[in-house]
């Protein structure tokens, strides 16, 4: 288990809790007095983030999008951040040392490793290829996750199916699942999913 992210002041039943009051219709400044009358300390953005799936959706939109000036101040402070997360994580979970550097090797493009650690490179890339050095990140479930990333929505944009090239307006339903490719096709044309 990874060490804990300072990045978040919420469980995930934390999260789980914001999301089952506000739909069950408790406003958010409630959510927020009844959290820190707990002694959670969350802010009101901490829980409109949770509570509000389009406004989380925009956000994260926004986050994707952002660079980092290479030499700039926030870049080094980024970078050291990062690393000393690293080393804490190594600390408590040392399998994900081991993981780093097959990953390293792996990304390797100035030479062709033959060893890791004492056995053949391709030994030890079957391991991590098993998927048995993954560790669980998210502060929600995979399946949290794929609902939120589906679903029927109005088409924000015009375009054309690739498949049947009928047109698609702008507030036509459409299916829509990040994780398989985006947009599917509105008609049934034999297309899962537009690209």
């Amino acid at each position: 288990m990874p060490a804990r992210d300072r990045r978040y002041t919420l469980t995930e039943e934390d999260i789980k809790r914001i999301s089952q009051l506000a739909s069950e219709g408790m406003s958010q400044a409630a959510i927020w007095r009844l959290f820190n009358e707990e002694g959670i300390p969350v802010t009101r953005g901490i829980v409109h983030y949770w509570a509000n799936e389009a406004s989380r959706m925009k956000q994260r939109e926004k986050n994707a999008l952002r660079r980092y000036e290479p030499g700039s101040e926030e870049n080094a402070r980024r970078i050291a951040r990062d690393q000393e997360k690293r080393r804490e994580n190594w600390a408590v979970d040392p399998e994900m040392k081991e993981r780093h550097e097959l990953q390293s090797t792996k990304d390797e493009t100035r030479s062709t490793r033959r060893t890791f650690r004492g056995k053949p490179v391709e030994e030890a890339m079957k391991r991590l290829e098993s998927g048995e050095l993954r560790r669980p990140n998210a502060k929600v479930s995979e399946d949290d996750l794929h609902k939120a990333m589906s679903g029927r929505f109005p088409a924000r944009y015009p375009g054309n199916c690739v498949v049947c090239q009928r047109s698609i307006s702008p507030g036509e339903e459409v299916r829509y699942n990040r994780l398989l490719g985006g947009i599917a096709c509105p008609f049934d044309c034999g297309r899962a999913y537009i690209v």
